[in-house]
């Protein structure tokens, strides 16, 4: 009888596969032929005393060569050798899993692992730059309205709903010239926010415009303070219904030509 590489069970020496594993085991049990292919057989000398015939002096060598070669292994319970394929040991019939995973594989593994750390890592850096930090230029596109212009159109003074949907449509994403005094300053960690007051029948000191200036902006936004005078080139946004201001603006600079404001 002949021994299943896989899961260790006997099997009849002309099977073609295994009965209970159902492994294909053609190319073992075909090995056990030992003639040669042409059938031819060596004739024997005339002084051969028993007249019989003779196989081959080197056909033992070819069949053994032709044979796979099955790698063994030891069952780590019973130490009786087993073929490395195998599943489950013939002998004490313990699984195999304790032989553990093989160097290489487990090199891969690790390989791959620090490549999906290192993948996540970079994506989320990626994430950081374009979410976090100040984008670059925008297409500076002006409009010339006065702060009490756009306040009647879309601000505390605004009655008609339908105008100042469509005043909006008209100025998003468009930038604008204004000074006024600072109420707050607020540094971030990439951007600096003010509040500016600019209608001067605010007697309260509220803001009416939030003005984000990023990182890279001149050096001279970094003294202007609480109280002074600001004049700021910057982007209008519509705010949100949590936002206290009548306008909110980023992109902001220090503008470089005149003719662009209206207070």
């Amino acid at each position: 009888m002949a021994m299943c590489p896989y899961c260790g069970e006997e099997v009849d020496d002309d099977a073609a596969q295994c009965w209970k594993c159902g492994a294909s085991i053609a190319a073992d049990a075909s090995d056990d032929k030992t003639d040669s292919d042409d059938g031819g057989l060596a004739v024997p000398d005339d002084d051969d005393e028993d007249g019989g015939l003779a196989l081959p002096d080197d056909i033992d060598d070819d069949v053994a060569k032709s044979k796979p070669k099955v790698q063994v292994r030891e069952c780590p319970h019973c130490n009786a050798p087993m073929p490395k394929k195998l599943h489950r040991c013939k002998e004490c019939g313990r699984m195999m899993e304790e032989w553990g995973v093989d160097e290489s594989d487990a090199r891969a593994w690790k390989m791959g692992s620090w490549g999906v750390i290192l993948a996540v890592t970079a994506i989320a850096a990626l994430g950081f730059i374009f979410l976090v930090m100040p984008s670059g230029d925008v297409e500076r596109v002006y409009v010339t309205y006065k702060f009490s212009q756009l306040d009647s159109l879309v601000g505390r003074r605004s009655r008609d709903a339908n105008r100042r949907n469509q005043t909006w449509e008209k100025i998003d994403g468009k930038f604008i010239v204004w000074e006024g005094m600072v109420v707050e300053r607020i540094d971030g960690l990439t951007d600096t926010t003010f509040l500016v007051k600019i209608d001067p029948s605010n007697a309260k000191d509220l803001p009416d415009v939030k003005v984000t200036f990023p990182s890279s902006t001149s050096d001279k936004v970094k003294l202007i303070g609480k109280d002074q005078s600001l004049r700021f080139d910057a982007r209008l946004l519509r705010p949100g219904e949590d936002e206290k201001v009548v306008f909110v603006m980023d992109h902001a600079d220090l503008p470089k030509e005149e003719g662009t404001e209206g207070n």
